[in-house]
């Protein structure tokens, strides 16, 4: 469960937030850094965002700093992570989109340590 979300709608790029799930105390921390968009067509977007993702305290999965590897209950150092998001949009007019959506998009997440 997320708790204590931090965001602001005049700085938009930050959010900062509690994960409550296992009461271990993480929190975790994520700044988009770039964004780019192409239009290719007058009914397609491609968008692209790259982001940095920290995680701090808790275990961060089993890397603890207590010479246990996470699982003699100390705090892990700070994990860090950069993701970059693919999304192509295509627009469908009324007519073309029936009952279905007039917005479809597919999207792929890449992640690295």
């Amino acid at each position: 469960m997320i708790d204590n979300v931090q965001w602001d709608v005049d700085d938009p790029n930050t959010l900062r937030a509690d994960i409550r799930a296992g009461q271990d105390g993480r929190s975790v921390f994520f700044r988009v850094n770039q964004r780019s968009e192409e239009n290719p067509s007058a009914d397609r977007i491609e968008t692209s965002e790259v982001a940095q993702i920290v995680f701090e305290g808790g275990n961060n999965g089993g890397n603890g700093n207590d010479g246990t590897g996470g699982t003699g209950g100390g705090s892990a150092a700070p994990k860090v992570k950069s993701s970059r998001t693919y999304t192509k949009w295509k627009f469908r007019p009324a007519a073309e989109a029936g009952d279905g959506p007039a917005i479809v998009a597919g999207g792929v997440l890449r992640t690295s340590t």
